[in-house]
């Protein structure tokens, strides 16, 4: 169990647990895991959109559906199954791969925002002059306007 990846990047940029993954470090039948998500759907999406996925198996049989968790409903969901030592074991594993996970995630945005920062300094732009398009022409009537409105 030690190689299986138990939280991935989702297509919406953010770790998620599939109940797939869930169900192998719970030692328990995915269909088990899948009644859980059921009957706990409402509760699980008070932490959000629950992202369900339609896999084709290879040869014959019906296509598998499985969920992909974001941490807080992978957290409540296994806090609903019943504890022994494997599954405690598998607890603390995923909650260390989403913490390591988000971790890796802040540290690459603030990796982009420091080159990108670098670019700027290097062309000689700067932040401040990001949004300067958006800022209203304060020439002419319509300035008078703009401004009257802001008095206001």
């Amino acid at each position: 169990m030690s190689h299986l990846q138990i939280v991935q990047i989702g297509s919406d940029g953010e770790p998620r647990a599939s109940t797939e993954a869930i169900a192998l470090g719970y030692k328990n039948s995915h269909e088990s895991v899948m009644r859980l998500v059921g009957r706990y759907k409402a509760q699980l999406e008070t932490f959000g959109i629950i992202g369900f996925e339609i896999r084709k198996l290879n040869g014959a049989g019906r296509p598998e559906k499985y969920a992909l968790l974001n941490e807080r409903q992978a957290g409540f969901l296994i806090s609903l199954m019943r504890n022994n030592t494997e599954v405690v074991d598998f607890k603390l594993r995923m909650a260390h791969e989403f913490w390591r996970m988000t971790e890796s995630l802040a540290n690459r945005d603030v990796t982009l925002l420091t080159r990108r920062i670098l670019l700027e300094q290097k062309d000689g732009a700067s932040l401040a002059g990001i949004g300067s398009g958006l800022v209203p022409d304060r020439r002419g009537a319509d300035a008078r306007s703009s401004l009257a409105l802001v008095r206001c």
